[in-house]
C-alpha cells in the first residue's frame, strides 16, 4: 500500500483562497492579506486622527500632514501606505482627505566623536532612526553613529515615490532657533560653518547617550519649524509598537518619566514658546486661551482670533510591531520596484534586517548610547514576548498629560513669565522633579543656580529651573 506523504498546502486563514506563507499573530496568511492587515491598521489610526483634528465641522480643504521620513524601514512603510491611500482616494472620487508633505531631516554631520568611530559600526544608510527620531520617533531619531545618507540614497527614494516631493532640512539650520534657550546648552562656535558648528556642538556634550538624546530633540524642533513653514497642523511619525516601548523605557531611564505621555501618546503637543516672546505677562493669557483651542481645527482657531499654540503629533503605526513592518516592506512594491531594494538586508525574509535593528556589531560597549541598549533589549523581547511589548505601550496610553503650568515671577526687570516648559524638549516641567530625582541621588540643591552677568557687569545668581531633569543630565552629564 502506497501512502501519500505529501502535506497539503496550507491555506490563508483570512481569505481562504491563496497559500498561507507568512505568520501573522498566530495565523498563517498570504502576502496580500498580510499587507492589507498592516495598511488597514495604519489607516484606522489615521481615521482617529482625522476625527480628533478636524473639529466640529468638516474642513473645506484637505488636511495637510507632515510626514517625518528618516529613510528607515518604519517611516518608509508609513510613507508607502499613505501614498497608496491617497492614490486610491484620487482614483475613486477625484478628491483626497489629506495632503502629504514629506520632510527628511539631514543630520549633516557625523555626531560621533573621533575615538567612537573606531569602536562602533555605523548603521547603513536608510537604517531606521525612529525610536523617534526621529528618529521611528523620534520620529526620527539620531543615534550616535548614524551615517549621513548619501545622495544616491536620496535619488533612490525619490524614484520609488515619484509623485511626492521629499523636502530636505539640514539639522544645522535649527542652531539659531529662538524656540530653544541656547544659553542653557553648551556654547557654540559661531565662527564655524553650520555643519562644523553642529559637529562642535555635539562634541561638547558629555557622552554618546547625551549626543543621541539631544540630536533627537533637535530633530523634533526641526520638524516643528518645517510644519509651521509648510502650514501643517499634524506631524506623522513612524513609531511602531516596538519603537514606542523603547521610547517609554529610555525616557524613564533618562529622567523624563513626567513627560512620557507627551512623547509616546498621540495628541496635541504644545509648541515650544520662543524665548524672546516669554517676557510679557500677557502671554500667560494667550497661551492659556490657545491650549483651550487644541481640540479644534486650524480654521476654527483662526476664526476665533487665536494662532495655534500646539501641533498634533501622531504615530499611525503604533499598533504594528517592527517585525511586521519589515515583513511588509519585503512583500510590497512601488512603481519603481520592490521596496525591499531600499534595504538590502530585507532581501530575504529569513534575515529581516536584524543588523539594522541592533545597530550593527559593537566592539566596545563603553560608547553605546542608552537608546541603543534599549533597542537591543526590545529586539529580543519582541521576538519572544510581543504581548509584553504591546502592554508597555497600552499602559503608557493610560497616563494623563499634565498641561505645562504658566506662572509669573518678579525679577529685576519686572514681572516675567516663569519657564514651566522645558526650554529644550518642550515638555512641562515636573514641579517635584528635583525632589524625586536629585534628592534621592544626594545632589546638593545649590547646583541648580547659574551664575550670569548682567549688562552693567554685575554678577547675579539665576535659578536654573528651565530644563527638565532629563535634559539637564544630557546637557551637563
Amino acid at each position: 500500500m502506497v501512502t501519500n506523504t505529501t502535506a497539503a498546502t496550507p491555506v490563508c486563514t483570512r481569505c481562504k483562497e491563496q497559500e498561507g506563507v507568512l505568520d501573522l499573530r498566530s495565523d498563517l496568511v498570504c502576502r496580500t492579506c498580510f499587507a492589507t492587515f498592516v495598511a488597514s491598521k495604519t489607516i484606522k489610526r489615521l481615521e482617529v486622527l482625522q476625527r480628533e483634528t478636524r473639529g466640529t465641522k468638516l474642513t473645506s480643504r484637505p488636511q495637510r500632514y507632515l510626514l517625518a521620513l528618516s529613510r528607515g524601514p518604519s517611516s518608509t512603510a508609513l510613507l508607502h501606505i499613505l501614498d497608496e491611500n491617497v492614490r486610491r482616494q484620487r482614483e475613486k472620487s477625484g478628491r483626497v482627505k489629506f495632503e502629504l508633505v514629506v520632510v527628511f531631516v539631514d543630520i549633516d554631520v557625523d555626531v560621533k566623536q573621533p575615538e567612537e568611530r573606531k569602536t562602533t559600526t555605523s548603521q547603513p544608510p536608510g537604517s531606521d532612526a525612529t525610536s523617534p527620531t526621529p528618529t521611528n520617533g523620534t520620529a526620527t531619531r539620531a543615534c550616535a553613529g548614524t551615517a549621513r545618507p548619501s545622495s544616491e540614497s536620496a535619488d533612490t527614494f525619490a524614484a520609488h515615490f515619484p509623485e511626492l516631493t521629499i523636502h530636505t532640512v539640514l539639522l544645522s539650520s535649527i542652531l539659531s532657533s529662538p524656540a530653544i534657550d541656547w544659553s542653557l546648552l553648551p556654547s557654540q562656535n559661531t565662527s564655524l560653518a553650520p555643519s562644523q558648528r553642529l559637529a562642535d556642538f555635539f562634541a561638547r556634550l558629555p557622552s554618546a547617550s547625551a549626543r543621541a538624546d539631544v540630536s533627537r530633540l533637535l530633530i523634533r524642533h526641526a520638524l516643528y519649524a518645517a510644519a509651521l513653514a509648510h502650514e501643517c497642523a499634524v506631524i506623522l511619525l513612524g513609531y511602531t509598537t516596538t519603537a514606542l516601548a523603547e521610547l517609554t523605557l529610555s525616557e524613564a531611564a533618562k529622567g523624563r518619566g513626567f513627560g512620557i505621555p507627551w512623547f509616546v501618546n498621540d495628541g496635541a503637543f504644545p509648541l515650544p514658546r520662543a524665548v524672546d516672546l516669554d517676557q510679557a505677562v500677557s502671554s500667560i493669557a494667550d497661551v492659556s486661551r490657545g491650549l483651550a483651542y487644541t481640540g479644534l481645527a486650524d480654521d476654527e482657531i483662526a476664526s476665533a482670533g487665536h494662532p495655534p499654540t500646539s501641533i498634533h503629533i501622531y504615530s499611525p503605526l503604533r499598533e504594528i510591531f517592527r517585525k511586521e513592518v519589515l515583513t511588509y516592506l519585503s512583500i510590497v512594491s512601488s512603481p519603481s520596484g520592490p521596496l525591499a531594494a531600499l534595504f538590502p538586508s530585507l532581501s530575504t525574509p529569513q534575515n529581516q534586517g536584524a543588523d539594522e535593528r541592533s545597530g550593527g556589531a559593537v566592539v566596545s560597549h563603553r560608547d553605546l548610547s542608552l537608546d541603543d541598549v534599549v533597542t537591543r533589549f526590545f529586539t529580543d523581547a519582541e521576538a519572544s514576548y510581543p504581548s509584553v511589548v504591546a502592554n508597555v505601550v497600552r499602559t503608557t496610553g493610560k497616563l494623563n498629560r499634565l498641561t505645562p503650568v504658566l506662572t509669573t515671577q518678579q525679577t529685576d526687570a519686572g514681572a516675567q513669565v516663569a519657564g514651566r516648559q522645558c526650554r529644550l524638549c518642550g515638555v512641562g516641567l515636573d514641579p517635584l522633579g528635583d525632589e524625586r530625582w536629585k534628592g534621592e541621588i544626594g545632589e546638593v540643591d545649590v547646583i541648580a543656580s547659574n551664575i550670569v552677568s548682567d549688562a552693567d557687569g554685575s554678577v547675579r545668581a539665576e535659578r536654573r529651573g528651565r530644563l527638565c531633569y532629563g535634559c539637564e543630565r544630557s546637557v551637563r552629564g
